[in-house]
């Protein structure tokens, strides 16, 4: 067991946990920006975030998953 071992296990919750706001926090956004909803489906830029958004939450945990048993 490394000496690191408690902290990278802290990081890897928090990775987890700040991956999961993602989604709550995008209708959080539609909710108190009006013309947010407008932003997302009509403009290409809108789109580009909401995807880079939400296929961040399922590279993250893949990257997790790959970088777990990596002695540092």
């Amino acid at each position: 067991m490394a000496v690191n071992d408690t902290s990278l296990a802290w990081m890897r919750v928090v990775g987890i946990f700040l991956n999961a706001l993602l989604i709550p926090a995008f209708f959080a956004v539609q909710l108190i920006v009006p013309d947010a909803e407008d932003f997302f489906i009509n403009v290409p830029m809108g789109k580009a975030v909401v995807a880079v958004a939400f296929l961040s939450y399922p590279v993250g945990i893949m990257l997790d998953r790959r970088l777990h048993d990596v002695k540092y």
